[in-house]
């Protein structure tokens, strides 16, 4: 979990592994007020792959994703927000082009890829 709405519920930083899958949900809640505690950052970004999944957590309605390049996953939205964007490195950023490194080191595919839009996002956190 990456909490980047307020960082409450953010997950200590750890390191991916390779023969562990991996549901990330990064909460962006309204996107009004972004925060990320840099001593959150994981590392070994390299093991993630197309066993993964990245999951958006958003209080606005996504109603378009792509992950149709091997470098990205993008989010548009039908709210105040207009679109998020995640590179392979780590790097996500919302329309007001403020960027929070996520993790060390680039994924080795992405973890999107082939996905639909309702796979990758959601309105609530999950509790698992």
């Amino acid at each position: 979990m990456i909490d980047l709405d307020g960082g409450n519920y953010s997950t200590a930083a750890d390191t991916f592994d390779a023969y562990e899958t991996y549901e990330i949900y990064i909460n962006i809640g309204d996107g009004s007020s972004l925060t990320f505690n840099s001593s959150d950052q994981w590392s070994g970004a390299e093991n993630l792959g197309d066993d993964d999944v990245i999951i958006l957590v958003s209080d606005d309605d996504v109603d378009a994703f792509s992950a149709g390049t091997f470098s990205e996953i993008s989010w548009d939205f039908t709210g105040d927000v207009s679109s998020a964007m995640l590179l392979e490195s780590g790097e996500f950023s919302i329309d007001d082009g403020t960027s929070y490194d996520l993790w060390d080191g680039s994924w080795g595919a992405n973890p999107n890829s082939g996905l639909s839009v309702v796979d990758v996002t959601s309105e609530e956190l999950s509790t698992d």
